[in-house]
C-alpha cells in the first residue's frame, strides 16, 4: 500500500485508509450538481460529492483581508 500523504499522513492508518479527499475543480462540469436557481434564475451548483453525501462536515479557514 502507498505512503500516506496530505492532511491523511496524519491521520491513524485505518482511519486516513477511510478517507476519500476530494478536490474541487471549477471547470469540471461532470463534478457539478445542481441545487437551486437563484433569484434571476441562474443555476446554483454545488459540488457532486457533496449533494449526493449523507453527512457533511464542513471544515473551513477565515483569512483576513490584508
Amino acid at each position: 500500500m502507498p505512503a500516506l500523504s496530505g492532511p491523511c499522513a496524519l491521520l491513524d492508518e485505518s482511519i486516513a485508509n477511510r478517507i476519500t479527499l476530494v478536490t474541487h475543480r471549477a471547470d469540471d462540469r461532470q463534478a457539478m450538481a445542481y441545487l437551486a436557481a437563484g433569484e434571476s434564475g441562474e443555476p446554483i451548483l454545488v459540488h457532486r460529492a457533496i449533494h449526493e453525501a449523507d453527512v457533511v462536515l464542513p471544515i473551513g479557514c477565515l483569512h483576513a483581508d490584508a
